[in-house]
């Protein structure tokens, strides 16, 4: 991780660099003449550890301050802190150097003031021509006056999907608009003079907003990008294709859930179908096997509790149950 690191902040340092050549030697000139006013300062004022440690604290704080800067630049967020940060650091450095002459030398104070000066202000430079370059970047194509003039209305819907949709590009949109108009005309074709009423809701809307789904754009990026014209027709058509099908898919596929529903549910009755004869013919022989003891009992009352048990084929508990479901008179 921390060669990472180091080669990240290597990068940065070349990126500074190539943005102007001249840095190298200016940053070069102003450290050399900061690291020595500094470290004699801090060497005079008898501060705590090695003086050399001041001066790289505060010049090697304002660089990796700067390089801060630029990374919150390119992640598209604010630099605001580095930059406070290393405006304080610049402040201070050259106030430093300006106590390294004598106090009526305005002369010496100039010279060991210009160099630091020089090198914050390289610093901040770079960091402008990233703003801007970063700004450039994200700044939307003009449309041609010509375009303008000879079609307005159409042209200011192609500013207005331009803008809702966040492409900068004029030439994308050009190609984007006319996928557009491709899957309308393929629309109208299908449907007739009544597409609008005739034809899905969803394709509709995607015709009026130019929302035309990621193929059909990367179809039109990949033209932009080659520099020809055409060759997202494919896309346009195939998605035209999926939205007039969709509802068909749909249907069928409500359908088959439909069916296989319908097929779960004919599954569970014909089980409870089955279970059910066969608790009926258990209720059935319990019963008649009732029906045999009633009958013992009332037939034959000279038998005993175990007798009948025995004949019926039923126990000792359930005859005497029955028994004593019987008037008194039959079971005397």
């Amino acid at each position: 991780m921390s060669g990472m690191g180091n080669h990240s902040r290597l990068g940065k340092l070349g990126a500074l660099v190539s943005d102007n050549p001249a840095l190298l030697g200016v940053a070069g000139i102003g450290f050399a003449v900061s690291f020595q006013t500094i470290a004699r300062l801090a060497t005079t004022h008898g501060l705590p550890g090695w003086p050399v440690l001041y001066p790289l604290g505060i010049d090697v704080g304002i660089l990796a301050l700067i390089i801060e800067s630029r990374k919150a630049i390119d992640s598209h967020r604010s630099d605001l802190v580095p930059r406070v940060l290393a405006w304080v650091l610049a402040a201070l450095t050259i106030y430093v150097n300006a106590h390294g002459a004598p106090a009526h030398d305005w002369l010496g104070r100039a010279l060991h003031v210009v160099m630091p000066a020089l090198w914050v202000a390289f610093l901040e430079l770079t960091r402008w021509r990233k703003l801007a370059r970063r700004r450039a970047d994200d700044k939307r194509d003009r449309i041609p006056l010509a375009r303008w003039a000879a079609s307005p209305v159409p042209t200011l819907l192609l500013w207005r999907r331009m803008v809702l949709r966040n492409v900068a590009s004029y030439p994308l949109a050009v190609e984007l608009d006319d996928a557009r108009r491709l899957v309308r005309d393929v629309t109208r074709a299908h449907y007739g003079k009544q597409w609008k009423r005739e034809a899905p809701r969803l394709l509709t809307v995607r015709i009026r907003t130019g929302r035309l789904g990621d193929d059909v754009i990367r179809a039109a990026a990949v033209s932009v990008s080659a520099g020809v014209t055409g060759g997202w027709e494919d896309a346009a058509r195939k998605m035209v294709t999926d939205h007039v099908t969709q509802g068909d898919r749909l249907t069928a596929d409500v359908r088959r859930e439909r069916r296989q529903i319908d097929r779960q549910e004919a599954t569970r009755d014909d089980r409870q179908e089955k279970v059910l004869p066969a608790r009926q013919a258990a209720v059935s022989v319990t019963a008649r096997k009732r029906e045999k003891a009633l009958r013992l009992l009332t037939s034959e009352p000279s038998l005993s509790l175990s007798e009948v048990a025995r004949k019926a084929g039923v126990s000792e508990s359930t005859v005497t149950r029955i028994k004593r479901e019987l008037p008194r008179s039959l079971s005397a």
